[in-house]
């Protein structure tokens, strides 16, 4: 069986999460605003990481799946007034910084799999005999 999230499962998890922040009052919304496009990034990562499995690729995954998900569990503790802003604040930081090493790690990789450039020799016409 397989346990990779589906396109869609990734999708509904950041749909959650901004319904749950656009519900928000006005001034949390304000002080939270980096919210929004940190859980996009998140859910692209984890999109980029599930269509191109490699080494490592599912332990990023389920990083940057659990720090969506903490965001998400945060935003639901605000809006049943068992959590606090500081709380997701917090939270908010961590899924930033993973979201940072997963971003660079994903840039390495592309840099990687790159077809290496043809070197100026082998571009140089061929001398006619």
């Amino acid at each position: 069986m397989n346990s990779t999230p589906s396109a869609s499962f990734l999708a509904l998890q950041g749909a959650l999460a901004q319904e749950l922040f656009e519900a928000l009052p006005d001034k949390l919304r304000t002080r939270l605003a980096e919210l929004p496009p940190v859980v996009k990034r998140l859910e692209e990562q984890a999109r980029r990481l599930r269509e191109a499995p490699n080494d490592g690729g599912s332990a990023r995954l389920a990083s940057t799946l659990a720090a969506m998900e903490q965001l998400r569990l945060d935003l639901l503790r605000l809006r049943t007034g068992t959590g606090s802003p500081d709380d997701l604040t917090r939270d908010l930081d961590a899924a930033r910084a993973v979201g940072d090493r997963i971003g660079a790690l994903l840039d390495a990789q592309r840099e990687v799999d790159a077809p290496a450039p043809t070197p100026a020799s082998s571009r140089l016409p061929t001398p006619i005999p």
